[in-house]
C-alpha cells in the first residue's frame, strides 16, 4: 500500500517512528511518500521513500477556486513540482493572504472557477494554507462569472471573449 504525507501508520503503543514519518498526538503518520516498512524486531515503522517529499512553506501549487466565502476560499490543487506530496487536495487562501494590506472581499481577487498560482504558507493536519499576495502570484486563467467561459487577462483586467463581461483580478504577474 502507497503512503502519502500525512498518512496515519500506527499508534505510538505499536511502533516507535524511524526515516519517513513523524510523531503526533500519539501516532505515527508518513511524511514522504512510499512503502511502509516494519521492523518487528526493533520495534520501528518508516516508510521508504520514492524521492517524493511532502509540501512546505514556499512551495509553488497551481489550483482552482471551487468555493469562496466572507473570510477564506477553498482551491483544489495539484503542486507546482511532481515531486511533492500533500495530505489533501484542497487548501485554504484567507482573505488577509490575497494582497499586500487590507482586503474587504474577494470579489475584486478571485472568483469560483478561476486557476490561480499560489505559495504555500503554512501546511498543518487541519489544512494547507496559502498565499497570492506576492506579485508572480494570482489568477493565470479567470472563469466568466456569466457565461463560465474562460475570460482573457490583460493586467488587472479580464473580458470575456463570448459574453463581453469585463471584471477585475488579482492577476500572477511575471
Amino acid at each position: 500500500m502507497t503512503l502519502i504525507p500525512g498518512d496515519l501508520i500506527c499508534g505510538i503503543e505499536e511502533f516507535a517512528p524511524a526515516e519517513g514519518t513523524y510523531e503526533e498526538n500519539d501516532s505515527i503518520y508518513a511524511s514522504i511518500v512510499g512503502e511502509k516498512s516494519e521492523n518487528a524486531q526493533k520495534r520501528i515503522v518508516g516508510v521508504n521513500g520514492r524521492g517524493m517529499r511532502g509540501l512546505a512553506m514556499g512551495d509553488i501549487v497551481y489550483g482552482k477556486v471551487m468555493n469562496v466565502y466572507d473570510a477564506v476560499a477553498l482551491i483544489q490543487f495539484e503542486a507546482a513540482n511532481p515531486h511533492l506530496g500533500a495530505h489533501s487536495t484542497y487548501c485554504y487562501l484567507r482573505i488577509s493572504e490575497v494582497k499586500h494590506g487590507y482586503a474587504e472581499t474577494f470579489r475584486e481577487y478571485i472568483r469560483i472557477g478561476d486557476l490561480v498560482k499560489a505559495r504555500v504558507k503554512d501546511v498543518t493536519p487541519l489544512g494547507i494554507h496559502v498565499t497570492i499576495a506576492d506579485r508572480e502570484l494570482g489568477v493565470i486563467k479567470p472563469a466568466c462569472t456569466r457565461c463560465r467561459g474562460w475570460m482573457s487577462l490583460r493586467g488587472e483586467n479580464a473580458e470575456c471573449p463570448v459574453c463581453g463581461n469585463r471584471e477585475r483580478r488579482k492577476a500572477a504577474l511575471s
